[in-house]
């Protein structure tokens, strides 16, 4: 995505503000709507063991939803009538992505069994929801940073509470605790290349202007009431796309 030609003709910080709010919910916010999903379904997975969901894993899980939480309660009490629009706009990309994401645990599982880990499935899903958390922070410095040199001005400390932050770290305690190795050896997700493949899948898919754009038309169709406040060439243009 070209974040410069959002800012080109904006001059005043608080139109570049309103238009980096608009990133924030659409680009961020679908990144973080899936990481979101692998972090409940990584934690649905695991209060199924008895024998691991105990303790200090229980506690940083629990703290590692709680944090999602507050996020997705600040991220959307402020849509107003639009809430439902943008319910539906995060569904759309749940719906593209997420079998994505299956495929990069499955890529994962397959390493920890070439390996002869036990518990492969849940500690692929651990690793598939440290995985997204992970990315969804490097995604939010990389939407500041690459705001603030087009557009000259700084407003990390405005969108901050969008950093998926407390959550990545409470989970990657999760991640330690629960994926370490018997054998004490390591084993690098990295290198393998169909968990590296699928990984750049979905992160070109979330990136895409065509995944938000899609998901966007998806969500108006379902709330007409909305179509009204939108563009009419840019409507126009997006059926043609998309129809």
């Amino acid at each position: 995505m070209d974040i410069n030609k959002y800012y080109v003709k904006l001059k005043a910080p608080e139109a570049v503000f309103e238009r980096l709010n608009s990133l924030v919910n659409l680009s961020l916010g679908a990144v973080n709507t899936i990481a979101g999903r692998t972090l409940y379904d990584a934690c649905e997975m695991l209060t199924k063991d008895k024998k691991r969901f105990r303790f200090s894993v229980k506690k940083k899980a629990n703290e590692a939803k709680k944090f999602f939480d507050k996020y997705e309660s600040i991220h959307l009490q402020d849509f107003g009538d639009r809430y439902q629009l943008f319910l539906d706009y995060l569904d759309s990309i749940e719906d593209e992505v997420m079998p994505h994401v299956e495929k990069m645990f499955w890529s994962f599982k397959a390493v920890l069994d070439k390996n002869r880990e036990p518990d492969s499935a849940l500690k692929a899903k651990v690793e598939v929801a440290g995985t997204m958390l992970e990315y969804s922070c490097y995604i939010y410095d990389r939407l500041i940073e690459q705001t603030r040199k087009a557009s000259g001005y700084d407003f990390d400390r405005y969108m901050r509470p969008a950093r998926l932050t407390g959550a990545s770290h409470s989970w990657n305690e999760v991640v330690g605790m629960i994926c370490k190795t018997d054998n004490g050896n390591n084993i690098d997700l990295n290198a393998d290349a169909n968990s590296k493949l699928a990984f750049e899948i979905i992160e070109r898919v979330l990136t895409s202007e065509d995944t938000l754009n899609r998901a966007g038309y998806e969500a108006l169709k379902l709330n007409p009431d909305m179509l009204s406040q939108i563009d009419k060439k840019d409507l126009e243009e997006i059926k043609q796309k998309f129809d």
